[in-house]
């Protein structure tokens, strides 16, 4: 049963009242009404109690119909029939009428009615989400546990083994594939505590996130180069794919002969110039921001068990022991000074005995609780992919949105100060877009503070940074930054960043996670000018920089809705925001000035005969016949 009301017949005047006057003005005029009433005073009570009761009459309407509004919504979800295998029959009921235990049968694009774990599904044990409604990123999300169900009707519904848990999925979800006989479970779930979440949804689609990775590894051992912008792709298939990065580079292996097949959920097939490769998905490991990579581990027709890694040239290269690693850090350079999105791709060969003792270690790994876990998954995960060789580079084009350039310039002209650039591209890459978008110009001197460990090799650099801004005030200076850096100045002497960033004309932090992100942010709103910080991103990871800026800006657009859900305006382009900024704000500004004045010459008016008339009656309640 979903309920979103505030509200109830019974309790409505009494909570609405309550919760109108915590407000301090509605405060003051009910305390200026009694005091009018329980003195002889000069002044109408009517005066402070005819607006106040105008103000809370018409805001209880107002807060009335919008709980009215939920009510009717909650009803049309509540009402709508969902398809239940009760007492060895099917039933069609109301969702509010599902009870625990119920088999419930939800099909290809319906909405999940309650906490559900999944038991069947068409394709058995397989369930692919993506969670653009719920935290805005649009990548699949393979949540899937290998398990076995042994169903009866008239029986208990066991699952075994335990330590494989069932896929559960949250209520206001909604499927892509058909799902059979799902069991009810009360869960106490984040997503059924907060009632204002969106929408939940749940996909399936035809190509997993770590087939892409084989796909694109494959594709790679053939001599090709290929760049290829993804907006530009022309293919008779219809891909849906984790992210439009992996769905370009697997259509351009489809036109050099690699051709991703199907995924049987335990199976990979892939065509190789009219020949069929099977392999056997055995594990992946999955990709954080902390390890900036992830792996897949197959099974080819002859028993070979190989690993194939992709990630950052900086998270893959130190793990590569064979092929040709210098060429293709010229490769990578070359790309990220194009603009190019880059990925590093690596393999291994297994034995079983090898594979088996690796395996172990990540197993016992996964199942440790506390706060060793990630210390030890991470060793494990380490140990896997250790003696990597080379197979090649990737370059994809991120293009950027129309008038961005313009937009920045406007922004800059205004008098918006310092623009800082919080990104997790390579610092070719970063600084390629800078100049790109205009944040650095033709004669701008860049300073560079990179791959510092130290505090004792980062502080002379930054020294030498202010004292060269301060004796050429009026030079142009940009500056760029890398996560390893950051790490360490924010640590141990943040005001100095502070003082030389403040002082350039914009800032390129790069190689960032988003815990970064929102200590750069905090760094500067803490800054002794106390400046008002304003943080625009489109994507997951830049949530909590947005959060902790003064504004919030989050931009709709392929990288999900997380970071609109959680801004404070929303845009759908970045180019909106010079309308938004330069003609809304001026108008914004315009507003409150008058209305400032308009209440302060208000109270002038009204205060001034009030006051002279009391100088006049010597400060006197009395009134003289």
């Amino acid at each position: 049963y979903l309920c979103n009301l505030q509200y109830t017949i019974w309790n409505f005047i009494p909570k609405n009242f309550f919760e109108q006057f915590r407000r301090i003005a509605n405060c003051y005029f009910l305390l200026t009404t009694i005091i009018a009433l329980a003195i002889d005073s000069p002044i109408s009570p009517v005066t402070s109690a005819l607006p106040l009761a105008f103000v809370i009459i018409v805001t209880a309407c107002k807060q009335g119909y919008e709980d009215y509004l939920r009510y009717k919504t909650d009803q049309r979800d509540n009402r709508r029939l969902i398809s239940v295998i009760r007492n060895k029959c099917t039933q069609d009921i109301y969702c509010e009428q599902i009870v625990v235990g119920d088999l419930v049968k939800v099909s290809r694009d319906e909405d999940v009615p309650c906490d559900i774990v999944l038991l069947y599904s068409e394709t058995p044990g397989c369930c692919y989400v993506t969670t653009s409604n719920l935290d805005g990123e649009t990548n699949l999300k393979e949540n899937i546990w290998h398990f076995m169900v042994s169903i009866s009707l008239c029986h208990m519904v066991q699952i075994a083994p335990p330590s494989q848990r069932p896929e559960i999925v949250a209520k206001r979800t909604s499927f892509r594939e058909s799902f059979r006989l799902k069991k009810i479970t009360r869960v106490n779930s984040s997503l059924m505590m907060h009632p204002d979440l969106p929408q939940y949804q749940v996909k399936i689609a035809c190509v997993r996130k770590y087939i892409i990775k084989f796909a694109i590894s494959y594709f790679i051992i053939y001599p090709v180069l290929m760049l290829t912008p993804y907006k530009d792709i022309y293919t008779c298939n219809i891909w849906q794919a984790a992210s439009a990065d992996e769905k370009a580079l697997v259509e351009a292996s489809a036109r050099c002969g690699v051709i991703f097949q199907k995924d049987t959920n335990e199976e990979i097939y892939l065509q190789i110039n009219k020949n069929v490769m099977v392999f056997q998905r055995l594990d992946i490991l999955e990709f954080t921001s902390e390890r900036k990579r992830m792996s897949i581990i197959v099974k080819d027709s002859a028993n070979d068990i190989w690993l194939y890694c992709k990630g950052a040239d900086s998270a893959v290269f130190p793990l590569v022991v064979e092929g040709k690693i210098q060429e293709a850090s010229l490769h990578v350079a070359d790309f990220s000074m194009r603009g190019l999105r880059t990925l590093v791709i690596a393999y291994k060969k297994m034995n079983q005995s090898e594979y088996d003792r690796l395996s172990q270690n990540i197993e016992q790994a996964r199942q440790i609780i506390g706060t060793e876990r990630a210390m030890y998954m991470t060793r494990a995960y380490d140990l896997m992919e250790s003696e990597l060789i080379l197979l090649g580079v990737t370059a994809v084009e991120d293009r950027l949105q129309e008038n961005v350039q313009e937009t920045l310039e406007c922004l800059r002209i205004a008098g918006i100060k310092v623009i800082w650039v919080l990104t997790g591209d390579k610092a070719e890459t970063a600084e390629n877009i800078a100049f790109l978008c205009g944040h650095f110009k033709k004669g701008t001197e860049v300073l560079r503070l990179m791959e510092q460990t130290s505090g004792k090799s980062c502080f002379p650099i930054l020294t030498t940074f202010d004292r060269k801004i301060k004796l050429e005030p009026y030079k142009q200076y940009g500056l760029i930054i890398d996560g390893t850096s950051i790490t360490v100045i924010l640590r141990s002497f943040p005001g100095l960043l502070k003082s030389v960033g403040m002082a350039c004309e914009a800032v390129i932090c790069c190689r960032l996670t988003p815990l970064q992100k929102s200590e750069i942010v905090h760094l500067i709103k803490t800054a002794r000018s106390r400046p008002h910080t304003a943080a625009i991103g489109d994507g997951g990871n830049d949530v909590s920089m947005i959060q902790e800026a003064h504004v919030g800006i989050g931009i709709l657009g392929k990288e999900g809705r997380q970071a609109s859900i959680s801004a404070d305006f929303a845009v759908t382009k970045f180019m909106y925001l010079k309308k938004a900024l330069l003609v809304h704000g001026h108008w914004y500004y315009l507003r409150i000035s008058i209305l400032i004045q308009y209440f302060f010459y208000k109270n002038v008016v009204f205060i001034t005969p009030q006051m002279l008339f009391s100088i006049h009656n010597g400060f006197s309640t009395q009134v003289r016949e």
